[in-house]
């Protein structure tokens, strides 16, 4: 195997041959606009970009790839496997491409040999790679290889078993919080999953170990089909718990439906009890509809309901009391998320630690955990009937414990919230096997991190709207 044409397509100008190029993990391929947009790089086999010479496809017009090579048998490469060029590895991320909708050939249904044939790759070591440099295989195994069969209960390779899905249904949300979306436009919904997807990456999960499912967005309220997508999740056997993460704004009038449908539990955003500041730091948003949202998602039974409030020095943390009063005469449990680097910038100085709060508040009892995995370290205070929790990743980092993946709205699996790799779904939801999403999903779960990377000069790629909150 071998790399038989390289390809460098310099900003503002056409693709061009190129005798060398030079790889890093940063930058993908130096000087490719392509490759400066997500940091891959792009394989094609040689064979099929021959065989389809002269079709009239879209494709053959408009795709090149970064390395076109020789004798790689691109139906053996899984997400995950490793290929040695050079004195490079790379580590495959995706592997084949979507049909353009306006092609001929898609609409004539005809086949085209590039779709299959090609694959994207992230740099994992760099250097200088040059025609006819040999290609090899490492890390990652090729699926003509053995895979592990037994799928009931999967651990990473840090001995952590996987029970816990966050899964986004969607990008949009009719907030503008500063330290999720500020400034953003509207957030795109055609490339949201359907219902049926959903489910079926449920399913799949759910052969592995998962019984928890958390509905995030964006604003999964936004979904038309949100209740169907619950009742569904409901019906798949194993499943225990489903509960869901909402700004409040749509949830008035609905909590009885949610419940009806099967929903477990219910986490509210909340960053300020005056009117006028949450309307400040949400871009817009109604205080009196998330107050109306968790009195009426109390009284229809979901307990506890969780409010989740980000604090952000000198612009929310003189409310700390307020929050902590309302735990007084409600079984609600306000939990205090330090602020993490996933907006437009990190804001250090605007993090306020769990430790802060515990200074001030002596008389806050620690409890045990509700769960393994909980990520809060939770309090009560005497005569209060609900309860405080501290989430601190940053200055209490439970890396150790955790138990969860996240699948993003449009197919993308982030095994860690605090590092930017990821893995498609998308490729095996489309062919319709089930063995090649487990595939994707075990070898995800196997290269999930011990720990995120948020104080060691994390650059998020994607905010929180994108990932799922």
């Amino acid at each position: 195997m071998r790399t038989a044409r390289l390809t460098i397509a310099p900003g503002g100008g056409a693709r061009v041959d190129a005798e060398s190029l030079s790889l890093s993990p940063e930058a993908g391929v130096a000087g490719d606009r392509r490759s400066a947009k997500d940091g891959l790089v792009s394989l094609l086999a040689s064979e099929a970009e021959e065989s389809a010479r002269g079709m009239d496809g879209l494709c053959t017009g408009r795709f090149e790839a970064n390395l076109v090579t020789h004798g790689l048998d691109y139906a053996a490469l899984r997400v995950g496997t490793g290929l040695r060029v050079g004195d490079c590895e790379l580590t495959v991320t995706r592997v084949g491409k979507r049909c353009y909708e306006a092609c001929q050939r898609i609409k004539q249904d005809e086949t085209c040999p590039l779709p299959s044939n090609c694959a994207f790759a992230r740099v994992v070591r760099g250097g200088v790679i040059h025609t006819n440099d040999e290609i090899a295989w490492c890390g990652g195994e090729p699926r003509s290889r053995k895979r592990r069969t037994d799928r009931s209960r999967m651990n990473d390779r840090f001995g952590r078993t996987i029970t816990y899905l966050r899964l986004s249904l969607t990008e949009r949300c009719t907030l503008k919080c500063a330290y999720c979306r500020a400034g953003e436009g509207d957030c795109p919904k055609k490339s949201e999953l359907g219902r049926e997807e959903f489910l079926r990456i449920v399913r799949a999960f759910v052969q592995i170990g998962v019984n928890k499912v958390r509905l995030t967005g964006g604003e999964p309220m936004l979904r038309r089909d949100l209740l169907e997508i619950i009742s569904g999740i409901r019906a798949i056997d194993g499943i225990r718990e489903i509960v869901m993460t909402t700004n409040g704004q749509h949830l008035p009038g609905m909590s009885g439906r949610l419940k009806q449908a099967g929903l477990s539990r219910l986490n509210i955003s909340l960053d300020s009890l005056k009117a006028e500041r949450y309307a400040e730091i949400t871009g817009g948003g109604s205080l009196e509809r998330v107050l109306t949202g968790i009195e009426e998602a109390v009284a229809a039974g979901f307990a506890p309901v969780k409010i989740n409030v980000v604090l952000l020095r000198g612009t929310n943390d003189d409310e700390i009391d307020d929050f902590i009063a309302l735990t007084k005469d409600r079984p609600v449990q306000v939990r205090f998320i330090e602020y993490m680097p996933l907006g437009e910038s990190d804001h250090a100085e605007a993090r306020v630690t769990g430790d802060e709060i515990l200074a001030s508040h002596p008389t806050m009892i620690p409890t045990e955990p509700a769960y393994p995995g909980q990520p809060s370290r939770d309090y009560r205070l005497p005569g209060h009937a609900g309860r405080v929790g501290l989430i601190n990743p940053m200055s209490h980092r439970f890396c150790a414990d955790c138990n969860r993946v996240r699948v993003m709205s449009d197919g993308m699996l982030r095994p860690c919230l605090g590092s930017n790799e990821e893995f498609s779904l998308k490729d095996a939801l489309e062919g319709g096997d089930d063995a090649a999403l487990l595939d994707v999903i075990q070898t995800a779960i196997e290269q999930k991190p011990k720990t995120h990377c948020f104080d060691e000069g994390f650059a998020a790629e994607k905010n929180m709207s994108r990932i799922g909150g």
